[in-house]
């Protein structure tokens, strides 16, 4: 009986762990998994965990799906890590996460209350408020554009709250 409330609450322990998956992928896609610093092709189904990191190569493009439906939409040569991500069970359920786009684009679809979402480029930083944009960063320079909800866009020189169909260009 207690080797098998081990094992129970061991695999529980670890399902929490999991904070999204690599819905669907194409062309070539690797994922560096925190646990074990390897690196793994990346493949429908791969479960995900804070600190990954997702590359995707010149013909690759990927969904990452998260625990509330949620999701970015990866192109192609692109890095982006999930640093940080937890749910809040405490009345409404509620997603944390710390996102980074170190470079190329992804187009996202936040659902819910992602209000406790930020993400991070070498740019600027965002904070989606139930939203549907697109984020491009290279290492000269990041846009974003917004197509529904709202979406604050800020680093040192300032900030501006985007309504649906702005565009910073170029920051």
């Amino acid at each position: 009986l207690t080797l098998c409330l081990l094992i129970t609450s061991s695999f529980a322990a670890l399902a929490q762990d999991v904070v999204a998956t690599l819905y669907s992928s194409t062309g070539i896609i690797e994922v560096t998994l925190s646990k074990s610093m390897r690196t793994t092709q990346g493949r429908e189904g791969l479960l995900l965990y804070e600190r990954d990191l997702v590359r995707t190569g010149v013909d690759g493009k990927a969904t990452i799906l998260f625990r509330d439906g949620s999701e970015i939409r990866l192109f192609e040569n692109t890095e982006f890590q999930i640093q940080e991500a937890s749910e809040q069970g405490v009345g409404e359920r509620s997603f944390r996460r710390k996102l980074f786009l170190r470079f190329g684009a992804f187009l996202s679809n936040f659902f819910g209350r992602s209000d406790h979402t930020v993400i991070e480029t070498p740019h600027f930083q965002l904070k989606p408020e139930g939203t549907s944009f697109h984020v491009q960063a290279s290492k000269e320079q990041g846009s974003a554009a917004l197509f529904s909800g709202k979406l604050l866009v800020q680093n040192v020189r300032g900030k501006a709250l985007l309504e649906p169909g702005e565009a910073v260009l170029g920051v």
